[in-house]
């Protein structure tokens, strides 16, 4: 949580190996970064390694589906792909 406050920008990598969320990072979410959304961006690495546009999407919904179960807010924040 020190970290968390001492920090300008929290960035959260996710691989579309696995989109869901673990434990850890639930715990992550809900606890250390309770209240500090403003600094948490969400990045969803190695967008280029699916071949297909369907199981990109397969992920994609996958990730945000897990995270709107941790998350508390009406929206999601933005989530940003990235190639490798």
């Amino acid at each position: 949580r020190w970290f968390a406050t001492q920090s300008d920008l929290i960035l959260l990598f996710f691989d579309p190996d696995k989109p869901g969320t673990t434990g850890e990072t639930l715990e992550c979410l809900t606890s250390a970064l309770q209240g500090m959304d403003h600094k948490v961006m969400i990045i969803f690495n190695k967008c280029d390694q699916f071949l297909k546009m369907h199981d990109f999407a397969r992920a994609y919904g996958s990730l945000c589906w897990n995270l709107s179960k941790v998350i508390p807010r009406k929206d999601l924040p933005p989530i940003f792909t990235m190639c490798t």
